[in-house]
């Protein structure tokens, strides 16, 4: 198991980008959040097996690649917090 956290930077306004991040964790079974910031950049955490988190990202930034201009990825130890995968609020 493990962490990974995700910023992206775009014109992610134009597009339900969280909403394909809950679609993306939930077919991969990841549990985590996505939260959008006041600066139009939006933080997503995923937790779960290393080749589903890789899987994810892979198909995530594949399928919203018009959108994204910027992207951070930091691996962390799993905190096991989250049950399943959420918006939050800033």
């Amino acid at each position: 198991m493990k962490r990974l956290e995700l910023i992206y930077s775009g014109r992610l306004d134009e597009v339900d980008f969280r909403e394909t991040a809950e679609r993306f964790a939930t077919a991969h079974k990841l549990t985590g959040y996505a939260r959008k910031f006041p600066n139009a950049t939006v933080k997503i955490v995923v937790e779960g097996a290393e080749q589903d988190l890789q899987k994810f990202m892979r198909d995530f930034n594949e399928d919203m690649d018009i959108f994204i201009e910027h992207f951070s990825r930091i691996w962390l130890p799993p905190t096991g917090e989250y049950r399943r995968f959420r918006f939050l609020s800033v």
